[in-house]
């Protein structure tokens, strides 16, 4: 074959190989949890669950509490949102009270940055 036909030929079979290959997604941000997840629990958990009144023996106002649970056990486990008890009593599964008690419900965007940030590993 003559060096320019081989060019053309080698040209023709990148252009098909590029077409068929599946277009790369720009990846989502990471839910940070400063300042998308902790603000939830400030508006929605605090008032029951923080170092001045912990309810249930759970304080949702630091770290450590946070990844120590309560009487009820560990929160999460990282990666695994839908075995999570905390995303189970917000959403008010498992046969146990809807959480917040007294207050509205926390909305499915706020119920899903949660999740996401559990599925992610929940990281601080």
């Amino acid at each position: 074959m003559r060096p320019a036909l081989v060019t053309a030929s080698l040209a023709v079979l990148a252009l098909g190989l590029m077409a068929k290959a599946p277009a790369l997604e720009p990846s989502e941000p990471k839910v940070n949890f400063s300042t998308q997840v902790k603000p939830i629990l400030a508006k929605n958990c605090y008032r029951c669950h923080s170092a001045n009144d912990a309810d249930g023996g759970l304080a949702l106002d630091s770290t450590g509490s946070i990844k120590k649970g309560g009487r009820s056990g560990k929160l999460f486990v990282p990666g695994k949102s839908k075995e999570s008890l905390l995303v189970m009593r917000i959403k008010g599964e498992g046969g146990k009270q809807r959480m917040p008690k007294r207050s509205a419900p926390l909305s499915d965007a706020d119920i899903a940055l949660i999740a996401k940030w559990i599925d992610e590993g929940a990281n601080f």
